[in-house]
């Protein structure tokens, strides 16, 4: 049996949908990862899919914009991955 795919979610302009897209890709038998860029979203859909993908056991890393160490996280991240969606 081949190894699942590796995805990543960098949920950045929209992050709300980019964390609605990562719940929906829970479905599918791949290895999700999520980056939140520049602070989690507070409003109550953002809520929702957070709790989802916390009950998928999908890690969720945030990365303050404006520090130089988030980008090389960041693409430390995308490297690991084999398909990348940036919302």
């Amino acid at each position: 049996m081949a190894e699942p795919r590796r995805f990543l979610v960098v949920a950045m302009g929209n992050r709300v949908e980019a964390l609605r897209v990562a719940v929906g890709l829970t479905l599918s038998d791949a290895s999700l990862q999520v980056v939140v860029w520049g602070g989690m979203p507070e409003d109550e859909g953002a809520r929702d899919h957070l709790e989802a993908l916390e009950f998928g056991d999908i890690p969720v890393a945030v990365l303050p914009a404006g520090d130089e160490a988030s980008w090389d996280e960041l693409a430390r991240h995308i490297l690991d991955s084999e398909v990348v969606y940036c919302l």
